[in-house]
Formats: structure tokens, C-alpha cells, sequence
């Protein structure tokens, strides 16, 4: 099940205008591709995690370091209650890469998809942009 909280968490920090949109990776330099930005969210409402460079890294003390570049680590997906793709977008359901890299919709659009799918009460009009 959905965590709203912290999905409206990740919905405002796309929003803020504090995040640079990049493609093709979660982070490069100052830039962070949606799921960089979920995985920034995390970091600060977690202290679970690091970045190392453009290299995010899960902080887990039974499974070890878990280092990740190009795509949404799962515990961050488990922390925002979602599968991978739970995103409807053009009839199918798609994740955040998908979105930010092969649609290349700006994070404002990408909160509203996540907002309107995500807390509407009309799931009639889930996956319509």
C-alpha cells in the first residue's frame, strides 16, 4: 500500500524548483533525474543512505553497502509503498525512469501524474495526462 506521506513528500520536492532535472542516471553533479530526487527524499527523511558522488548509496548494517547509479534502489520503492512501475501514462503503467528519461516530462509534470493517481478520489481519471 501507498505511503502518502511520503509520496506527498516526494511530489513537493519535485515542485520545490530546488532540484536541476538530468536523464539518464539518478544524479549528476547538481542535477538529479525524478527517481534521484526520490532517493534525495529518502536520504533526508531516512538518514538511511549517502550519496558518494553521483553513486547513491543504501546504508544497511545486515546487508552491507548497497551502491546504486542509474536506478531507484527497491528500499526506496518499499519506503514510498510502490511497486516499480505504478505510474499510468499513456495507457500502461510506467515507473519514474520511464517518465523523467523516455517522456521527458518535467518534474512538475511528474507531480502532477503522481499527485492526480496517488490521492485523487476520481480513480476513473488515473493515467490521464
Amino acid at each position: 500500500m501507498a505511503n502518502l506521506n511520503n509520496l506527498r513528500c516526494l511530489i513537493e520536492a519535485l515542485r520545490s524548483g530546488k532540484y536541476k532535472q538530468t536523464f539518464n542516471q539518478l544524479r549528476n553533479g547538481d542535477c538529479f533525474c525524478a527517481e534521484g530526487v526520490a532517493c534525495e527524499v529518502y536520504r533526508q527523511q531516512t538518514s538511511q543512505a549517502a550519496w558518494e558522488g553521483d553513486t547513491f548509496l543504501i546504508l544497511d548494517e545486515l546487508a552491507g553497502e548497497q551502491y546504486w547509479g542509474a536506478v531507484m534502489p527497491p528500499r526506496v520503492n518499499e519506503w514510498l509503498g510502490v511497486n516499480h512501475e505504478f505510474v499510468k501514462y499513456k495507457g500502461e503503467t510506467r515507473n519514474l525512469i520511464a517518465l523523467n528519461d523516455a517522456y521527458q516530462l518535467s518534474f512538475a509534470e511528474i507531480a502532477d501524474l503522481l499527485e492526480r493517481q496517488c490521492f485523487a478520489s476520481d480513480k476513473e481519471n488515473y493515467g490521464t495526462k
